[in-house]
C-alpha cells in the first residue's frame, strides 16, 4: 500500500499518534474528487463539498458538520480541513475583493 494508507492502517501519521480526520468543504472542485484520492489520505476523509457552492456556503457546510456532532469526532479526533471555493462567486460577477472578505 501507499505510505498514507500504511500510516492510516497503523494509526500513525505526521502528527504522531494523535487521532485525526480530513474534512473536505467547498465547491465542485472538491465535491468531484474521486474517492480514490481521498483514500490516499492518512486520515479518514469526509467530503461535504457541493457543486455550485460560494464562499458563504463553506460556513454553512462547516455548521452542518458541527451540528451533526461530527466536530467531536471519534475520541475527539482533530480535524484537518481542505477547502476550495470562490470561483462561483467571481463567476457570478462578485468582485474578487468582496469574495476575499467573505
Amino acid at each position: 500500500p501507499l505510505p498514507a494508507v500504511r500510516q492510516r492502517e497503523a494509526g500513525t501519521n505526521q502528527f504522531g499518534n494523535m487521532p485525526h480526520r480530513l474534512v473536505m468543504l467547498g465547491d465542485s472542485d472538491i465535491s468531484r474528487w474521486p474517492a480514490g484520492l481521498r483514500d490516499l489520505s492518512p486520515a479518514p476523509a469526509e467530503n461535504l463539498a457541493a457543486g455550485g457552492a460560494v464562499m458563504s456556503d463553506l460556513l454553512a457546510q462547516l455548521g452542518d458538520w458541527r451540528s451533526r456532532g461530527d466536530s467531536e469526532g471519534e475520541g475527539n479526533a482533530a480535524a484537518l480541513f481542505l477547502c476550495c471555493a470562490g470561483e462561483n462567486d467571481v463567476g457570478s460577477g462578485r468582485p474578487v475583493d468582496a469574495v476575499l472578505e467573505t
